[in-house]
């Protein structure tokens, strides 16, 4: 359930970054009736299919979510003058800048 549940999840992310929503809707669909037939072959009750069905729905759309977001965060951080630690790129000269030449 986990491995489907996280392919869920990186294909919204895919879909995210790559397609526009009207593609969300017929892989819901997809994933919907995938996770009811993975259900009915291995003889689970309804309510844990109804169950598994709504997470990796869930899932799909997070992610789907993340990928549309994902694109914005550095113009995000770089707007709040906060940079990530791995993305300075200036060189230092060993001196602070808030010290005197002399």
């Amino acid at each position: 359930m986990y491995l489907i549940a996280g392919a869920c999840f990186l294909t919204g992310i895919i879909f995210g970054r790559c397609f526009k929503v009207y593609v969300l809707a017929p892989t819901c669909a997809v994933v919907f009736f995938v996770s009811l037939f993975i259900a009915y072959s291995e003889a689970h009750s309804l309510p844990w299919a109804a169950f598994d069905a709504a997470v990796r729905l869930a899932l799909l759309q997070l992610g789907y979510v993340g990928g549309l977001i994902a694109p914005a965060i550095p113009s995000l951080l770089q707007s709040r003058g906060t940079r990530p630690a791995g993305l300075n790129l200036a060189r230092s000269s060993g001196r602070r800048a808030d010290r005197h030449p002399l």
